[in-house]
């Protein structure tokens, strides 16, 4: 599933290897019980009214009972599929359980809609006897960042959380004013910008990761800035940043090594282990 990411983004969206090498990696993940003991589960999470959410639930593999889980949230770029083909290799081993939600269902909604269908998403684990429901984390990845950031701060089950800290919601909201009042600038002190973005993470009662690189929407220096706030505070943030390989076709993200720090920070905090805010470049 890894050599398949690899070749998915050196092939332009638009040639029909594309579509072939997406094929082959859903195929890979519906015949992953094949060669493990546990399959994925294929699901339609229900919420409120008739809306469903698409997702799978791959179980944990450790010896445990019950076990940590982790909600996985899809970029609206690409599907859940390939999202969970390319995270089962560095995911798997690792003693959780994951809950792979498709991005695109929650797409369009307010941001109040989209924490309740989530909410969903959480009641579901809560309620599986192999789930330690006191240890849910969260992992948004893209736009979904913002979601995992809005979850967090407003469902005070989630025990860690992969978002954007509100970064992107800030930059949204400041370029609406902008936008609408016609006077750039008005939102650009520092003292002021930094207020707003602790009032968001100072919701958030959990560990923070923010990673900033090229899937992702966060403004590197806005992170550090923030990261640097948060420390002052003594919050639990952690920033990293994923480094692109230059090639012959262009730069290519080094997703391995961001996957695997970011889920080796989730097992880490979802084990308990004492805060950490470091800085990392990969």
């Amino acid at each position: 599933m890894t050599g398949f990411e690899v070749a998915k983004r050196i092939v332009d969206p638009g040639d029909p290897d594309h579509l072939r090498i997406v094929a082959k990696m859903q195929a890979c993940v519906d015949e992953f019980g094949l060669y493990h003991a546990r399959a994925v589960e294929r699901l339609r999470i229900a919420c409120c009214g008739e809306q469903e959410l698409t997702a799978y639930y791959v179980p944990h593999d450790g010896p445990s009972p019950c076990a940590p889980s982790i909600i996985c949230i899809s970029n609206t770029c690409e599907s859940i599929g390939e999202f969970l083909g390319r995270l089962l290799p560095t995911a798997v081993g690792r003693g959780m359980s994951l809950l792979v939600v498709e991005g695109k269902d929650l797409a369009g909604h307010p941001t109040f809609k989209s924490d309740i269908l989530l909410g969903c998403c959480v009641d579901y684990l809560s309620d599986r006897p192999d789930v330690d429901h006191d240890r849910i984390g969260v992992y948004g990845e893209g736009m979904a960042a913002a979601e995992a950031t809005s979850l967090a701060a407003s469902d005070r089950r989630i025990a860690a959380a992969v978002c954007d800290g509100g970064l992107w919601q800030f930059a949204w909201t400041r370029s609406s004013i902008e936008c609408m009042s016609g006077v750039a600038g008005e939102l650009d002190d520092d003292e002021a910008t930094s207020a707003r973005r602790m009032r968001l993470v100072r919701r958030m009662r959990c560990p923070i990761l923010v990673v900033a690189g090229p899937r992702e929407f966060v403004d590197l220096s806005e992170a550090i800035s923030l990261h640097a706030d948060c420390k002052a505070a003594g919050i639990d943030m952690s920033l990293v940043v994923s480094r692109t390989v230059e090639t012959p076709l262009g730069g290519i993200e080094n997703f391995l090594t961001a996957d695997e720090f970011i889920f080796g920070w989730l097992g880490r905090k979802m084990k308990a282990c004492r805060p950490s805010r470091s800085l990392r470049y990969l």
